[in-house]
């Protein structure tokens, strides 16, 4: 385990096995020996490497989605896993060097530098959509609560508009029933009339 800038970081079993390969040039037969005499002074070496790295990226990376941290340190690339749920520390996972196919520091540093600079560019595009994005949400939220005030408001009007429709319904209903009324009411004085056979 290291301590980086407040954040407790531990070296895993593949990073020190890639360090010896990668880093010191030991031979992949050899890195477990190597290891059961270096493995302190590997861990420092890798630690005081970590401290003096730069952040490149910090953010989710590839499908799982999994938070990682991209550090540069000269020519070397680091992975930083960052602690999850089942990981309570940082894991410093692994160390590399680009193969640029040609044995040139200066190339793989200018590679390096372009990487970052690319980085830079796309967390600075994914800062403004989010600010976009945060922006929209928040105005299309308010046209929504404003939309469904105004649908609120047109239901109710709808609603008065229905009752006052079923009130005339009602009403014409009523006036029917009385003008029927009426009319059985002269059929049937004009019946008991005719009944009365006054010829």
């Amino acid at each position: 385990m290291m301590q980086v800038n407040d954040r407790v970081i531990t070296v895993t079993e593949h990073a020190l096995e890639r360090y010896a390969v990668r880093f010191m040039g030991i031979f992949p037969e050899d890195v477990k020996d190597w290891l059961s005499e270096n493995r302190e002074s590997a861990t420092t070496q890798l630690t005081e490497i970590v401290t003096s790295a730069r952040e490149v990226y910090r953010g989710k990376v590839g499908e799982d989605g999994e938070v990682k941290i991209i550090l540069f340190y000269d020519v070397w690339i680091l992975v930083v896993a960052t602690a999850t749920a089942g990981n309570t520390k940082d894991r410093l996972v692994t160390i590399f060097q680009k193969d640029l196919g040609v044995n040139s520091t200066e190339l793989t540093l200018l590679w390096l530098g372009e990487v970052e600079e690319k980085f830079k560019r796309l967390v600075e595009r994914r800062s403004l959509a989010a600010r976009k994005r945060d922006q929209d949400q928040k105005r299309l939220s308010r046209e929504i609560d404003a939309t469904t005030d105004r649908m609120n408001q047109l239901c109710a009007k709808y609603e008065a508009a229905e009752k006052y429709r079923d009130s005339l319904i009602a009403e014409r209903a009523e006036a029917a029933t009385e003008a029927y009324n009426i009319d059985t009411e002269i059929r049937t004085f004009a019946a008991r009339l005719l009944k009365q056979k006054l010829i």
